[in-house]
C-alpha cells in the first residue's frame, strides 16, 4: 500500500470537493442497501419469508423443462415441493434465467438485513452458483458482524481490490476493508490503507467506520495524517451529518460549526436548524418525534453531557461507588433502538404498522435465532416494562445517537429500523419510562465510563462481582482482589459460535428465569453485577437491585473485555 495521498495537489482536491455532496449522497444510499445501516428491511425480509414459507405438492424435478423457453420464476415456485429450502430457491431462480449476480447479491443482503444470518452461511458454505466475489463479501460482511476476523491486513486489502472491480461491491469495499483492518488492530496498516484510498473511495466510508477509525487513529498521528484525513471527509458532509464528528474536532472548529459553547442542548438546537426535511410533513414529525422529547430540563438529575463533562461522568461514577458502600440496591438501565420492541409505537405515524411488526421479528431473529409467538412476546415486554420502571438511572438515546442515525440528508426520518425504534422510546419518555427522581444520562453511557479499568475501580468498592454475559469470567478476566462469580446465559447471535452454543440450544428467553434466580442467591448489599444480557438484561437488573446489589446494563462492553467488537467502529474507542 501506498502511503502517498492521491489528491495531495490543490486542483485535485477542488474537484473532490466539487463532487463530494453527491458522492456523499450516492454513499448514504449504498450503506443502506447492503445493511450497513438497516434500510426498510420490512419490504425485502418479506421477500425472503414468502419463499421460505411457498409450498406445494409436486417434485422439484417436475418444476425444471427439459426444453422450451424459460420458465417464470413464480411458475417454478408454485411446483416445488415440500422439502424447498432456501438453496433448492436458488437453483429455481438459476433455472429461470433469473438468478444474476445482481440477484444473488440481493437476496444474500435481504437476508441478512433480516438477520437470517444461518441462511446466509449456508448458502456461502454450499458454493456453486458462480459468484466468488459476491461469496467473498458477505463472508466479510459476517466477520464484521461477529466483530473478529483472522485476516490479515493484507488479505483484507487484497479482498478490498478485488471487490473494488466489481459493480454490485465497489461502493461498500473500502468501507468493509477500513472496518476490518481497524478490527484487527493493525493501526499502522490501516493508516496506510487510508492514505491510499483515492477521494471517491475515502468518502464511501460510513460516518461511523470514519469516526471510528479516527478515534484509533487520533493517538498514533505522528505525520498529522488524522488531520487531513479529517477535512477531506468531513468536507464531503452536509452540516447537519458534520455534528456527529464533534468529539473529535478540536474546539475551535466545534465553536464554528455549533455558534455556541459545547453542550446536549446546544447540539440539539444546532441539529434542528440545520435537519433537512423531505417536505414540511417531515419536517413536523422530526420536531415532534426527536426535538421534543429530548429537550430534557438540565439540572442535578440530569447528566446528558456526560460524553463531554468530565465533571458529569464523575458524578455518575460516584454515585455507583456511594450505592455499593452504602449497601443501597442500585440499578443503570440503557434504553437505545431495540428497547422498542417493549413498547407499542401508536400514534408515531411515520412508517406502516408493517414496518414495526418486521422490525420486532428482526430484532428476534438478531437476538435469539427465531420469532416468537404472540402470547410468548407479550409477556416479555410486560415483564421488560416494569423492570425498566425500578430503574434509578436510566440512559436515553441522545442527540449524538440521532444523528447518527441521521442517514442521508434529505431522507425522511423514519425510513431505517433504527430511526423507528429510537422513536418509539423517546415517545415514551415520561409515561411508560419515567422520569420523576430518575437520573438521566445517554445511552452510550457504557461505551463512555465502562472502560476495563473503569470497571476494576468500581469493583474494589464491591464484596464480590457477579458477571450475567454468555462469556466465562476467565474470558472476561477482570483484575480485582473481591470474588467473581459467572452466570452463563445463551449467546446473541453475533457471537453464539464463539462461545460454542450449539445452535440448537435454548435461546435466552427460554432459560433467563432459571439465570435469574441463579443471579439473585448471589446478590446482596455491596454486590456488583454487570449485565450483558441486552433486551431481557433489564429484567436480571431489577431483579439484583431488588436484592441489594449495583446492578448495571454494561452490555456488548463485557464482549469486547472478551475479544470480540461486536458493534459499530464508532464504538470501539
Amino acid at each position: 500500500m501506498s502511503a502517498a495521498r492521491p489528491w495531495s495537489g490543490p486542483s485535485s482536491y477542488a474537484a473532490f470537493r466539487a463532487t463530494a455532496w453527491a458522492k456523499a449522497f450516492a454513499r448514504n444510499l449504498i450503506d443502506t442497501a447492503v445493511g450497513l445501516m438497516p434500510g426498510p428491511a420490512f419490504r425485502l425480509a418479506a421477500y425472503v419469508q414468502s419463499l421460505e414459507r411457498a409450498r406445494a405438492s409436486s417434485t422439484c424435478r417436475a418444476a425444471l423443462p427439459a426444453q422450451g423457453p424459460r420458465p417464470r420464476f413464480e411458475d417454478l415456485l408454485g411446483m416445488a415441493d415440500a422439502t424447498l429450502d432456501h438453496q433448492t430457491i436458488l437453483k429455481l431462480l438459476k433455472s429461470s434465467g433469473d438468478l444474476t449476480e445482481a440477484a444473488y447479491h440481493r437476496y444474500l443482503t435481504t437476508a441478512f438485513v433480516a438477520r437470517r444470518i444461518d441462511l446466509v452461511e449456508q448458502v456461502i458454505a454450499d458454493g456453486g452458483n458462480g459468484f466468488g466475489d459476491t461469496d467473498l463479501f458477505h463472508s466479510l460482511m459476517l466477520e464484521q458482524y461477529r466483530g473478529k476476523t483472522d485476516r490479515s491486513p493484507a488479505d483484507i486489502v487484497a479482498a478490498y481490490h478485488k471487490l473494488s472491480g466489481n459493480p454490485l461491491h465497489r461502493n461498500a469495499a473500502a468501507n468493509l476493508a477500513a472496518d476490518l483492518i481497524a478490527r484487527s488492530g493493525h493501526l499502522a496498516d490501516l493508516t496506510a490503507f487510508l492514505d491510499s484510498l483515492p477521494p471517491e473511495h475515502l468518502t464511501r466510508l460510513s460516518a461511523p467506520t470514519f469516526l471510528g477509525c479516527l478515534r484509533l487513529l487520533a493517538g498514533a498521528d505522528a505525520k498529522g495524517r488524522v488531520a487531513w484525513l479529517r477535512r477531506a471527509f468531513l468536507d464531503a458532509l452536509p452540516p447537519e451529518q458534520q455534528l456527529y464528528f464533534l468529539d473529535v474536532l478540536p474546539p475551535r472548529d466545534q465553536a464554528k460549526l455549533l455558534g455556541a459553547p459545547l453542550t446536549a442542548s446546544s447540539v440539539l438546537a444546532r441539529f434542528a436548524s440545520l435537519y433537512s426535511a423531505q417536505d414540511a410533513q417531515d419536517y413536523q414529525r422530526f420536531q415532534r418525534c426527536v426535538i421534543a422529547p429530548l429537550r430534557v430540563p438540565a439540572g442535578p438529575r440530569s447528566l446528558m453531557n456526560i460524553r463531554f463533562d468530565a465533571d458529569e461522568r464523575r458524578q455518575l461514577l460516584a454515585s455507583l461507588a456511594s450505592a455499593l458502600q452504602t449497601g443501597r440496591g442500585l440499578g443503570l438501565v440503557r434504553l437505545g433502538d431495540g428497547e422498542a420492541y417493549g413498547y407499542d409505537h401508536a400514534g408515531l405515524a411515520i412508517a406502516p404498522d408493517a414496518a414495526f411488526l418486521e422490525d420486532n421479528e428482526t430484532r428476534e431473529r438478531m437476538w435469539w435465532g427465531r420469532t416468537l409467538n404472540e402470547t410468548a412476546r407479550a409477556e416479555l415486554r410486560r415483564r421488560f416494562r416494569v423492570a425498566v420502571a425500578t430503574a434509578d438511572i436510566i440512559g436515553i438515546p441522545s442527540v449524538y445517537r440521532m444523528i447518527r442515525d441521521r442517514g442521508a440528508a434529505g431522507s425522511p426520518f423514519g425510513l431505517t429500523g433504527g430511526q423507528r425504534g429510537l422513536a418509539v422510546v423517546l415517545a415514551k419518555l415520561g409515561t411508560d419510562i419515567p422520569l420523576t427522581d430518575r437520573l438521566l444520562t445517554e445511552e452510550r453511557c457504557h461505551q463512555i465510563l465502562f472502560t476495563r479499568d473503569t470497571l476494576e475501580r468500581i469493583s474494589l468498592k464491591a464484596k464480590r462481582v457477579v458477571l450475567v454475559s454468555c462469556w466465562r469470567a476467565g474470558q472476561i478476566a477482570l483484575t480485582t482482589p473481591v470474588p467473581v462469580h459467572e452466570i452463563v446465559i445463551p449467546a446473541h447471535t453475533r457471537v453464539a459460535k464463539a462461545t460454542g452454543l450449539d445452535p440448537g440450544a435454548p435461546a435466552l428467553f427460554e432459560t433467563f428465569d432459571a439465570q435469574i434466580a441463579a443471579m439473585t442467591e448471589l446478590c446482596e448489599p455491596g454486590t456488583l453485577v454487570l449485565v450483558g444480557a441486552g433486551f431481557l438484561g433489564k429484567i436480571f437488573i431489577s431483579a439484583a437491585r431488588e436484592k441489594g446489589a449495583v446492578a448495571l446494563d454494561v452490555g456488548a462492553v463485557l464482549d469486547y473485555l472478551a475479544g470480540y467488537k461486536t458493534r459499530s467502529l464508532a464504538d470501539l474507542g
